[in-house]
């Protein structure tokens, strides 16, 4: 992506860097990767996700622990909704992965009523 931060264009870098910022801001607020990937020009799941991640590492230097945790929330919701239906309809598999999800999201509910979030 020639627009991205450190092209070295400093335009291109700062329209990079803005919408590395508009990425991250849909993040924490919960939109759908699939929603960020199409209004950025995305149709596969693959560039959609090396784009969040490469905006959250340039456009944040690091999100604070509850942005953080509320992002890992909604993933793990999305993880959840599509093992589901394949785990309630007998799939071992995609039980133990829904089991796991569960037991992650557990420890993140008790993170989040920890002392930290006083």
């Amino acid at each position: 992506m020639s627009g991205s931060v450190g092209s070295g264009d400093p335009v291109a870098a700062s329209r990079g860097l803005a919408r590395d910022r508009q990425v991250v801001d849909q993040c924490v607020d919960g939109v759908p990767l699939v929603t960020i990937g199409v209004e950025h020009g995305f149709v596969s799941p693959g560039p959609t996700v090396r784009l969040v991640d490469r905006a959250i590492e340039t456009a944040l230097p690091q999100l604070d622990a509850r942005a953080q945790r509320r992002l890992h929330r909604e993933r793990l919701e999305r993880l959840f909704a599509a093992w589901w239906p394949a785990a309630t309809q007998g799939d071992a598999q995609a039980a133990q992965v829904v089991l796991s999800i569960l037991e992650l999201g557990s420890r993140l509910r008790e993170t989040d009523n920890g002392p930290h979030d006083s």
